[in-house]
């Protein structure tokens, strides 16, 4: 898996410290063209998004934003960007699961 491209916030979404509300269909489409464009080998692998914390973590809001969005029945990567620290973590069959970093010894 080599990760591209990702989206951006749309004129349409709502941008605020706390908060971020994707309401443009850009994304849906911007997935779609990539995966077309490419003979089906790009496709969608998860959300990402900032937290205005050092240390990155879901809020109550993701984790419902998730259940209610995510396909239960694909796997997807979840990446938080944090001000220190991120948090990483894949979506599979509907549980969220933490990722945990490999450090070389």
């Amino acid at each position: 898996m080599e990760v591209t491209q990702f989206t951006t916030p749309k004129p349409e979404d709502i941008c605020k410290r706390n908060s971020f509300t994707r309401y443009s269909k850009s994304h849906i489409e911007t997935v779609m063209h990539s995966w077309q464009n490419s003979n089906s080998t790009e496709t969608y692998l998860g959300e990402w998004h900032t937290h205005p914390e050092k240390d990155a973590y879901p809020s109550s809001f993701d984790l419902n934003e998730w259940r209610k969005n995510l396909p239960r029945d694909r796997t997807k990567v979840l990446i938080i960007i944090g001000q220190n620290n991120n948090w990483y973590g894949v979506w599979d069959e509907g549980v969220i699961k933490s990722l945990n970093p490999i450090f070389a010894s």
